[in-house]
């Protein structure tokens, strides 16, 4: 929350993102590979197991993503 108030009030203070065309082609990486990321999952046969690869790519998505006020 502080992070994205933190965004905000900088593009109201207009500031631009810096960061932006980094962000996008990251995006654009992820997007990539995101189809090939479900289908691994996908064939991990014990539910718990593929349970726990979710819950640690969400929080590894979110470590990498802190600060980043665009969720894509």
């Amino acid at each position: 929350l502080l992070c994205r108030l933190h965004e905000l009030v900088l593009r109201e203070l207009g500031f631009s993102d810096i960061f932006k065309k980094v962000k996008d082609v990251e995006n654009a990486k992820t997007i990539s590979l995101f189809e090939n990321v479900v289908h691994l999952n996908d064939a991990i046969e014990d539910e718990s197991k593929r349970l726990e690869n979710l819950v640690r790519g969400i929080f590894a998505g979110n470590i990498f993503d802190l600060g980043s006020a665009q969720v894509g």
